[in-house]
């Protein structure tokens, strides 16, 4: 008589992870975020509640998972982008193509970004923990993109008059009420991308540098 052993199935928890929060953008894409329970989800992704809180613990846990998988996909577009720039990319090009790494060009950075907002407006309307994660991401991005400006400026790239923190500022939230537009039909993407580019060529516009240099105004284009 031979014994059959039965292996227990080996279980990838990172894989897992990415199908409970899967399971979770389909919800709240599909009913809203405030239809996202850990019941719901656990429905979604086709394993029992318990299992949701085994790997997330709390709803506010799963959510902050939720946000940094998008975080991932939105800012690794970016990345991405930067990296193909080249090492010796100007602090133009870096903002540059960070921007492009978050405009919805495609169908899933759409998909992702419309997701991105939805826990956007919720970080604003309620109090759910996970705000904190959201706050500390888009300082960074602020502080990243005014050092970028900075650098600019020392190598005479951007006009040294500017204020690289509230420039940091206005093109990070430019940029994201451009693309919340978009995604609501005001203006095409297009026009969105447009329109934040011309906001840049104004912060980097070689002819600011040399009007501030020399004392004379920029000449006016032809």
């Amino acid at each position: 008589m031979v014994n059959v052993v039965h292996v227990p199935k080996q279980v990838d928890h990172d894989e897992r992870r990415r199908e409970i929060i899967g399971a979770l953008f389909r919800v709240a894409a599909r009913d809203g975020l405030a239809a996202v329970s850990i019941r719901n989800v656990a429905a979604e992704a086709g394993v029992r509640a318990p299992q949701v809180q085994y790997y997330f613990g709390t709803k506010t846990a799963l959510f902050e998972g939720a946000l940094q998988v998008l975080g991932e996909r939105i800012v690794g577009r970016g990345m991405a982008l930067q990296q193909a720039a080249g090492p010796d990319a100007s602090p133009e090009a870096l903002i540059r193509a960070a921007l492009a790494g978050s405009q919805p060009t495609d169908d899933d950075t759409r998909q992702s970004l419309v997701l991105f907002f939805l826990f956007y407006v919720a970080a604003v309307t309620e109090s759910a923990g996970y705000e904190t994660q959201l706050v500390a991401a888009q300082r960074f991005i602020v502080d990243y993109f005014a050092g970028l400006i900075r650098q600019a400026q020392e190598r005479g790239e951007a006009d040294p008059g500017l204020d690289p923190d509230h420039e940091g500022r206005l093109i990070l939230f430019a940029n994201t009420g451009l693309i919340l537009g978009a995604l609501a039909g005001i203006h095409p993407v297009d026009d969105a991308v447009a329109t934040m580019s011309y906001h840049v060529e104004r912060v980097f516009s070689r002819r600011a540098v040399g009007a501030r240099r020399t004392g004379r105004p920029s000449p006016r284009p032809p």
